[in-house]
Formats: C-alpha cells, structure tokens, sequence
C-alpha cells in the first residue's frame, strides 16, 4: 500500500497558509506527533482511511479502476449525506470525499452537482442547505485539480 506523502496531498488541495506562531507550532506539533493521544489516533485513522480510498480505487498496476471507484464513490456520498452534511463543525471527514475527487474529474463535477442540487432544493431543509454551499466552497477553493473558469 502507498501512504499519501505531503506534497501528494500539497498537488490535490492548495491552501494558503499564513505563518503565524499557532502554524508554526501545529507544524511542528505534526512532526513529533499530537499532544492529545486521542487526537493523534484521530489523525491515524485519517491517513488509514485515506490509504484505504486510494487502494480500493487503484489496482495493484496503479491505474484507476473506474468501477470499484464509482461503487465506493456512492457509499461515501451516502453515509456523507446521512451523516457528514447534517453535522455541524465536521473538520476532516469531507477530504477523503475531496481526495477521491482528485482521481477524475467526473467525480467532482459530480459530487458538485450533488451539493448544488441540495442547495437550490425548498424541500431541503436551511441548514443542510448551508452546508451544501459551505462544502462547495470549501471543496472550490481547495482542490487545485477544479478548473474554475
């Protein structure tokens, strides 16, 4: 199995970061692992996670097997549907719904149109369709493989 390195996640989701103190800390609070145990198992099971997404996507010759992706695509968008975009504050979760959009641009105009659906939806309640566009946002201004123009 790949694990993910930094500059592969760098390539999928470009952020700008400010240096502040709080940055340069958390940064190196990454290197030697988090202080909260718990926190740290939370970050494990991320990057398990997110191993998992791109084995379950790519066979063992590393080439995007697009049915195994579009089944495991609509689990994710089903449980994020019944549980991700009713939750308020969720911090992590929505990347691996955003990295496995990386692996083909179908994907995220999909998942896009599924978002924006929620959003223009009146029998969609408010909240979730604020979530809907805060996700879009989100997912828009992070992932460097949407062309948006």
């Amino acid at each position: 199995m790949e694990v993910l390195e930094q500059e592969e996640v760098e390539e999928c989701f470009d952020m700008d970061i400010e240096e502040t103190e709080a940055n340069k800390e958390s940064v190196h609070v990454e290197h030697i692992g988090m202080k909260h145990p718990i926190a740290n198992n939370l970050d494990i099971s991320m990057v398990q996670l997110f191993v998992y997404v791109h084995s379950e996507c790519y066979g063992a010759d590393n080439h995007l097997d697009w049915e195994r992706t579009k089944h495991l695509y609509h689990d994710l968008v089903t449980v994020f549907e019944q549980v991700i975009l009713s939750t308020h504050a969720t911090h992590h979760v929505q990347f691996l719904l955003f990295y496995m959009c990386s692996f083909k641009v179908t994907l995220a105009e999909t998942f896009l149109n599924y978002l924006w659906h929620k959003v223009v939806s009146p029998s969609v309640p408010s909240i979730v369709r604020q979530s809907a566009i805060m996700y879009m946002g989100s997912l828009l201004c992070r992932a460097a493989y949407i062309n948006v123009r």
